[in-house]
């Protein structure tokens, strides 16, 4: 299948593009490299994303796909009712095991673990592929690379160390010390 580059801006969740994680369903395969892409249902990437996957299908099964298939794109609105990030809004997950090029709207690569995270915004460059496996059958999604294009408002609950203890104050003496005896 093609690399898609679709001309639209992805919000990225579960971001884990500049780290590989490992799959706690499957511990037995390599860490991958992988971030859930929020997009708008009403955005025309969603046409291109959806061709894409009946392509993929198509050359996979011909007109006789196999029924129960597992399929990438979910509806926000029916998967996370009631979370607001994901209202009115496909989303799908992508995988790789090759760490994805990532850069910024320069083109210059994102180095600094806190320059792209999830909530963020980018573009993102994918290919489409079925997976046709004796227990499963269905289509995954493949993540090459991807731009950051804007900060977002961070998802998760992660909060930086300095925002924690912004309000104590620095003391000039140590405030732990360990004595040994010898």
């Amino acid at each position: 299948m093609p690399r898609i580059v679709p001309k639209s801006e992805f919000r990225v969740s579960y971001n884990n593009l500049k780290t590989p994680r490992l799959n706690k369903s499957f511990p037995e395969r390599p860490p991958a490299y992988s971030a859930q892409f929020i997009i708008s249902k009403d955005d025309s990437a969603v046409t291109m994303l959806k061709k894409a996957i009946n392509d993929a299908i198509t050359e996979e099964w011909g007109d006789r796909p196999p029924k129960g298939l597992k399929l990438p794109l979910k509806d926000g609105d029916v998967e996370k009712e009631g979370i607001d990030t994901y209202r009115n809004a496909y989303y799908f997950n992508a995988t790789n095991k090759d760490k994805p090029g990532l850069i910024d709207m320069n083109h210059a690569p994102i180095i600094e673990d806190g320059d792209f995270v999830s909530g963020d915004y980018c573009y993102i460059s994918i290919t489409v592929r079925a997976f046709n496996h004796p227990v499963n059958k269905g289509v995954t999604v493949y993540i090459n690379n991807a731009m950051f294009s804007r900060k977002g408002e961070a998802l998760g609950s992660q909060v930086r160390a300095e925002d924690d203890f912004a309000g104590i104050a620095k003391k000039n003496e140590p405030t732990y010390t360990r004595e040994y005896d010898y």
